[in-house]
């Protein structure tokens, strides 16, 4: 009986071990604190040993910075040169572009920006962009934390956002074949 108990209580151990070693939430831009153009994500990761797998989920909806105008056009060309009179035409231009980090008690574990762009000939009147991560890492040296930190941040576009997201480190891939990941030191 008392070797029962033994075992039990060392499963018991083992399994709270494994449980440690892992953390995962999913989120929005209302679970994040706004500082201007950036969102912060912290995670108290606090039993966080020896995670080796990265994956970040993240989909981003804001306005980018629109700008339109009028530009002078040549209306014939011949070969490189302009041999005809000029017109204004309407030109618009939109970009939103956003950088995110996650770190690992302020040591950085990946770091990687998106844009969208679109140049066109007509006016444009909505901006509206939609930028995707979808990220699998695993670590080279597995990391150990107490705090975990997302920041996203709009660098070009309006600063409010709208976040939906994932994000989990861990021990194990999740994934059915090892080519979803990506390998990092």
């Amino acid at each position: 009986m008392l070797k029962a108990i033994a075992m039990g209580t060392s499963l018991l151990a083992f399994s709270t071990l494994g449980l440690a070693s892992e953390i995962s939430n999913t989120f929005t831009d209302a679970d994040m604190l706004q500082q201007g153009n950036s969102y912060e994500l912290n995670l108290a990761a606090s039993g966080l040993t020896s995670a080796s797998v990265i994956e970040l989920n993240l989909v981003i909806s804001g306005q980018g910075a629109l700008s339109s105008g009028q530009q002078p056009a040549c209306t014939q060309w011949q070969g490189l040169q302009c041999m005809g009179g000029y017109e204004n035409t309407s030109q618009s231009e939109v970009l939103h572009e956003v950088n995110i980090a996650v770190t690992c008690d302020d040591q950085p574990l990946y770091e990687d920006r998106k844009s969208y762009s679109e140049y066109t000939n007509e006016i444009l009147t909505s901006a509206d962009s939609t930028l995707a991560f979808d990220v699998s890492l695993v670590k080279l040296t597995p990391v150990t934390c107490q705090l975990v930190k997302l920041n996203v941040s709009t660098l070009s576009g309006e600063p409010m956002a709208k976040i939906q997201g994932s994000i989990t480190l861990k021990n194990n891939t999740s994934k059915p074949s090892a080519s979803y990941y990506e390998v990092i030191q």
